[in-house]
């Protein structure tokens, strides 16, 4: 019997398994048990694989396709260590992973897993222009995390050790979920009342690949809802506690928030404006804080909204315009100015097939200034801000009329247009 199990499902992972078994193989603690779990692939990482198997702490077991979470059980109930850790095909783990989180684990018995930071790395073993810290994602890491769950995942996979205890107390993985098992799993023993311990060290490296990490948005919301009804019906007592705790965090959150997007339009309209602003006699409309007093032009209700978003790790005020719609302002200048704002479908539509592209329109004085269309279903690098400043020239028939539109030339299913913050400014002539 070893101490540790590293148990590694792989499906077609020819390309890295390799580089995650040596990883294992590279570990400072030796009392482990490699076992790998061939789920159905049609590559070669089976006979990859089979390299290892005069090793006598190896295991290789082939079975047909049936998913990650039966590969992860399967490999589970043919290992024997005391500790566990599932490791994916295509990440790596630090040498001193195991030996590392097997002391905390022994040196605290009321833990049921612990878990560390992770490093993004690329398919090269590079770092990743991503960077990500678990130590910063959360504020509760240690004890009973339920709370920090409930906001999402946040920690891979291969950073958590855990009692095989724990796990059979649990039942394992659920295959009938088909995507977020992990994230379930997770969620599923900490309000089962197993407490853990974060160590703030990057001892796993999970590997970010765009074409293997992808999933349908919208059927992961599915699943989401369904695995927080199932819980809290299992689970209400500890369900109760983590939404009081998510209460006051909600509104901390809000609070931070309200201030921290006041700053960042001040800031925001500093840079793109800093030739202007720099006079004493600038003035600025700011579209947002004047929406309500703006003329709605649409063919059914719940076209406009006002909101916050971050996108990219750019946050901001935003403008809501589901197409077909207009917004027309009326603004309190005719003098010729600079109009800055910024475009962008809300990210819950990106993956999601039934949407498409949106075209962004802006009228002034009746000619149209401006026109771009984006489709970040279908071309993932329309998956940002669209930034423009637009030079308005003076109106000669009374104030500008500034016409926000949004349209769509197919569907007009989850077309969630957003403005972000835009801002209209002038300098008064002496």
């Amino acid at each position: 019997m070893s101490k540790v199990s590293i148990i590694i499902p792989a499906y077609n992972q020819a390309r890295f398994l390799e580089r995650t078994i040596q990883s294992v193989i590279n570990q400072t603690f030796r009392d482990l048990e490699i076992i790998v779990v061939n789920d159905g692939s049609s590559d070669d990482t089976g006979s990859i694989a089979a390299r290892y198997q005069g090793m006598s702490n190896f295991k290789l077991i082939n079975q047909s396709n049936m998913g990650v979470a039966q590969a992860r059980n399967q490999g589970f109930r043919e290992s024997s260590g005391e500790y566990i850790v599932f490791l994916d095909g295509d990440d790596t783990i630090h040498p001193q992973h195991v030996e590392k989180l097997s002391k905390i684990l022994d040196d605290n018995p009321s833990l049921g897993f612990v878990y560390c930071d992770d490093f993004y790395i690329d398919e090269n073993d590079n770092p990743s222009p991503v960077s990500h810290f678990v130590g910063k994602a959360r504020k509760i890491l240690s004890g009973n995390i339920t709370s920090s769950l409930m906001l999402g995942g946040y920690f891979a996979i291969h950073a958590v050790m855990t009692r095989r205890k724990v796990i059979e107390e649990a039942g394992g993985f659920k295959p009938e979920l088909r995507s977020l098992e992990d994230y379930e799993f997770w969620l599923r023993i900490s309000m089962a009342g197993n407490q853990t311990y974060y160590l703030d060290e990057k001892l796993a490296n999970y590997r970010r690949l765009t074409e293997s990490r992808s999933r349908d948005g919208y059927r992961t919301s599915e699943v989401l809802r369904e695995i927080l009804t199932n819980l809290s019906r299992q689970y209400p007592e500890a369900t109760g506690e983590a939404a009081s705790f998510l209460q006051e965090f909600n509104l901390e959150t809000s609070m931070a928030n309200q201030w921290l997007l006041a700053e960042m339009d001040e800031l925001r309209s500093r840079c793109n404006f800093d030739a202007v602003l720099s006079q004493d006699d600038t003035n600025t409309f700011h579209f947002y804080d004047n929406a309500q007093s703006a003329r709605l032009t649409a063919q059914s209700p719940g076209k406009l909204a006002l909101g916050a978003h971050i996108i990219n790790q750019v946050a901001a005020r935003t403008i809501f315009l589901h197409p077909p719609a207009k917004l027309e302002y009326q603004l309190p200048t005719s003098l010729s100015g600079k109009l800055c704002f910024a475009v962008t479908m809300h990210p819950a539509v990106w993956e999601n097939t039934v949407s498409g592209s949106c075209t962004f329109l802006i009228h002034a004085d009746n000619r149209q200034d401006f026109t771009v269309q984006i489709d970040p279903v279908h071309h993932p690098a329309d998956r940002r801000w669209h930034e423009y400043t637009l030079d308005i020239p003076p109106s000669y028939y009374g104030n500008h009329r500034i016409t926000f539109e949004t349209q769509s030339p197919a569907s007009l299913d989850y077309r969630w247009a957003l403005w972000r913050a835009p801002v209209f400014c002038w300098t008064e002539k002496i």
